[in-house]
């Protein structure tokens, strides 16, 4: 069975969240279209170079994800 970004993202316990709720069927059909990019391109770069600010995710061996807040505008008063 191929492994998903998404494998990573959405536990089977969070993918049991989404059947009860009723997205699970939204992403399946997305990962039956390739997921979504892990890579960082010279397009992201690019785009993510003219932001002031945005969150960055990762995930351990594990699968437990981590998310941190770069970047932003600091005005002192």
């Amino acid at each position: 069975m191929r492994q998903c970004a998404s494998d990573i993202a959405f536990t089977p316990n969070v993918k049991a969240i989404q059947t009860r709720k009723g997205s699970r069927i939204s992403y399946a059909r997305m990962e039956q279209g390739g997921s979504w990019d892990t890579t960082v391109t010279p397009e992201l770069t690019a785009f993510l170079s003219e932001l002031d600010m945005f969150y960055l995710g990762t995930a351990n061996a594990e699968g437990q994800p981590y998310i941190q807040y770069r970047g932003g505008v600091w005005i002192s008063l």
